[in-house]
């Protein structure tokens, strides 16, 4: 478990389910590695494909239309400031929120095929500001971007410079160390004070 850096998964037998099976977000590499461990009887990838139970909770929320997951996501423009799109179904579905709440176009709606802003019909709409899209650092245990969507650039207040303190997700507990001894040992050193980028 340490020497893969293996710390953010679940047991089943935790949840009180077969103790046999692990659930583990992994990169291929690792995945590679312990597909090899001669104690593993079958290695399969879990993957939210469209049509399945698990497309609620992504952005923009409309299942019905949209048929997205995050593992079948978009594609999709992230808006930039002067740049226009055309208001057809699709494009009102997924940039509604941010036309309405963020460009203070609280009238926006959608009736007869059409988009209208303070009731009248709008072809083409063309964005104030810039906007981003927010990836989360764990693909398939991250709240971002996916779920909530666009963040425009007056929510911005700062930038990342470098990685302040960083702990294994999750570690199996020694009985033989003291709660400090415990916690020293699950901090990731080699991370801390490590550039966010270059």
């Amino acid at each position: 478990v340490d020497e893969l850096d293996l710390y953010d998964y679940i047991s089943y037998g935790e949840l009180g389910l077969d103790p046999k099976y692990y659930e583990m977000h992994l990169t291929q590499e690792k995945a590679d590695k312990i597909s090899k461990f001669m104690d593993i009887h079958t290695f399969e990838k879990e993957i939210q494909y469209p049509d399945s139970n698990s497309r609620t909770g992504v952005y923009p929320n409309r299942p019905k239309e949209l048929n997205w997951t995050v593992d079948f996501f978009g594609p999709l423009y992230v808006p930039k400031k002067g740049v226009g799109v055309e208001m057809n179904r699709n494009n009102y579905l997924l940039y509604e929120k941010i036309i309405r709440d963020y460009e203070k176009n609280h009238s926006l709606i959608w009736k007869e095929n059409k988009a209208f802003i303070d009731g009248k019909p709008v072809e083409k709409y063309v964005f104030k500001m810039d906007y981003y899209w927010m990836m989360g650092d764990n693909r398939h245990n991250s709240l971002d971007s996916r779920s909530w969507g666009f963040v425009p650039e007056n929510h911005i207040v700062g930038k990342p410079l470098f990685i302040w303190f960083s702990i294994k997700y999750k570690r199996q507990v020694n009985a033989s160390r003291t709660d400090f001894e415990d916690k020293f040992h699950s901090i990731r050193w080699n991370r801390i004070f490590k550039k966010a980028y270059e």
